[in-house]
């Protein structure tokens, strides 16, 4: 896995929040990147370790790409292959996880049979998405943000930079019923949909898993029994309540490292063969019909992109008046 790559000291974007950056995700240091992922650092952050691993799994494979063109016929299905198999954990791979609130490797030498290191590394690598986009929009904790007086902090402010913990699952104040069917199963029903979610979590059996079942869970870790599997829930909610720090590869600012554009350029390049060759021109139905209520705008075909586009043949389109089948067609390999 790549590292370090010139030029060394990039910044960070710090845009003011007016438009078009308005609609941007700020830190608590007016760092453009994730809500709360309070890096006070100025430059790009990176790394392949992820709170105390050095993660062992790895980019997706060619083999992992030409399977998601031979096993579909439908580009959404096409679509949906890529970004389960290939796309994945890409961005995080890339951003690393780091200041964290325990070492999972030190957990895993302590006590190997709770915390299997290959399961340390799965929930590592799921950090980004498990810190910012569920246990943070679950109420959990909250930090300074641009709407707030006193943003942004000034970068050698560290404790303005904390954020503020509004659950605790260290004690019973949240109940195992509230644990899980208010916190656990969005966290692990999400894990589970990931690129290797399948290895680690499924779904409970609730003839077999009866206590679990009445308890409102709907997922389980593989490797601990039904009596364990609570108690690590609170363990793994409480973990994700105090965040760490990612690097912006991890986030929707991830074009601001300069590496994002060596590897997420492979996405452009396999659309185009798709299109180019007629083997799959003629064989694939090159529309695509997403499930009823299934994304946000623009995940249908006939969706239309919330941004203006402005270049030739769309240019003064008003906005989101442009369809996903529209710039299909206007953007051609």
């Amino acid at each position: 896995m790549i590292l370090f790559s010139p030029p060394q000291g990039t910044k960070v974007p710090t845009h003011k929040p007016d438009p078009p950056f308005d609609m941007a995700l700020y830190n608590s240091f007016g760092s453009i990147g994730q809500v709360c992922d309070n890096s006070p650092s100025d430059v790009i952050q990176r790394s392949s370790n992820f709170c105390g691993i050095e993660t062992t799994m790895r980019l997706a494979s060619a083999k992992t790409m030409v399977n998601c063109f031979m096993n579909s016929s439908k580009l959404r299905d096409w679509d949906l292959c890529l970004e389960i198999n290939v796309h994945g954990e890409l961005h995080s791979l890339h951003g690393g996880a780091y200041d964290c609130p325990a070492d999972l490797k030190a957990l895993s030498d302590e006590n190997p049979e709770r915390f299997p290191l290959k399961v340390m590394d799965f929930i590592g690598v799921g950090l980004f998405n498990t810190w910012y986009k569920e246990v943070h929009n679950l109420g959990v904790f909250n930090c300074l943000q641009k709407e707030d007086d006193g943003w942004p902090c000034a970068r050698d402010d560290a404790a303005c930079g904390d954020t503020n913990l509004a659950v605790s699952f260290t004690n019973k104040d949240v109940s195992d019923e509230e644990l899980w069917t208010n916190y656990t199963n969005t966290v692990l029903g999400f894990s589970l949909g990931t690129q290797y979610g399948e290895g680690f979590i499924e779904v409970i059996d609730t003839d077999l898993d009866n206590e679990l079942a009445e308890l409102g869970a709907k997922y389980k870790f593989k490797h601990l029994p039904p009596s364990e599997q609570t108690s690590f829930a609170r363990w793994l909610m409480a973990f994700g309540s105090v965040p760490g720090k990612t690097g912006i590869a991890s986030s929707g600012a991830a074009p601001a490292d300069p590496l994002f554009w060596a590897w997420h350029s492979i996405f452009d390049k396999m659309l185009h063969a798709l299109r180019l060759s007629p083997h799959f021109t003629e064989t694939f139905d090159m529309t695509w019909v997403a499930s009823e209520g299934e994304g946000p705008c623009g995940a249908h075909w006939e969706d239309h992109f919330p941004f203006e586009v402005s270049h030739s043949p769309l240019s003064g389109a008003p906005l989101c008046g442009v369809a996903s089948s529209s710039f299909f067609k206007t953007t051609p390999p």
